[in-house]
């Protein structure tokens, strides 16, 4: 598979792509519970997220595949 030019996509694309990737992440992995706040803090800021937003459209996507 290619690499993904985020700088092309919209905030609703990025957005997609970090909720899928954090709820394909099991609970216990240590990326997720170690680095999640990190993560979505870290996103706010470099790519102009909603930490708010992301958070609850991160609950909503890992509720749909649990």
């Amino acid at each position: 598979m290619g690499k993904i030019n985020i700088s092309v996509l919209g905030y609703d694309e990025r957005a997609a792509l970090v909720c899928m990737y954090l709820a394909r992440l099991r609970s216990d992995d240590s990326r997720y519970k170690q680095n999640r706040t990190k993560m979505l803090k870290h996103l706010e800021e470099k790519l102009g997220f909603s930490y708010g937003k992301l958070k609850n459209d991160k609950d909503v996507v890992m509720a749909a595949v649990t």
